[in-house]
C-alpha cells in the first residue's frame, strides 16, 4: 500500500490519533483504524517467520496476525508481560494486531505532507501538541 499523502487543504484539518510508544519514541496510529486495545495474551509463533512477526492470537474465535512494532521499527526485542498492550487495527476487512511498549493516549493532530519519509512503515508525520510524531502506515506493517 502507498504511504498516506495529503494535500495542502487536508493539512489544515485535524485527525484523531492513538499515540503509542515503541522503544523510547512516540508514534501515532489513526484512531479510526484502531478496533481495540487488549492486554498480552498467549501467542502462537509460526516457524520461519521474520523476527518482527510475533505470531498469531485467537481473538474471540478469529485468528489475527501480530506484529511486534518495536522490533519492526528496529528498536530490538523486549520481554512481554501480562500488561503489555496489543493494539488491534483494521484496514478494510483485514484485521491484525500490533504489540507496543505503551499506549500514551488519544490526541488530535494535523497530518503533514509525507513525500520525504524514507521508511516503509511510516506513512507521514502528524503535528500534535507542538511536536512532530511519526504516523505508522499500518497497512504496510
Amino acid at each position: 500500500m502507498p504511504a498516506v499523502h495529503t494535500t495542502p487543504a487536508a493539512q489544515a484539518t485535524t485527525t484523531l490519533f492513538i499515540v503509542v510508544q515503541a522503544g523510547d519514541r512516540n508514534f501515532a496510529l489513526p484512531a479510526d483504524a484502531v478496533t481495540e486495545v487488549i492486554r498480552m495474551v498467549a501467542l502462537t509463533e509460526l516457524p520461519g517467520s521474520p523476527d518482527w512477526f510475533a505470531g498469531v492470537l485467537n481473538l474471540r474465535g478469529v485468528v489475527i496476525a501480530v506484529v511486534d512494532l518495536p522490533v519492526r521499527l528496529g528498536f530490538g526485542g523486549h520481554d512481554y508481560g501480562l500488561a503489555t498492550p496489543i493494539v488491534v487495527v483494521h484496514h478494510g476487512d483485514l484485521r491484525f494486531a500490533v504489540i507496543v511498549d505503551a499506549v500514551v493516549g488519544l490526541t488530535e493532530g494535523r497530518l503533514t505532507d509525507s513525500e520525504a519519509i524514507g521508511s516503509p512503515a511510516i506513512g507521514g508525520v502528524a503535528a500534535m501538541d507542538g511536536a512532530l510524531v511519526p504516523v505508522i502506515d499500518h497497512p504496510c506493517l
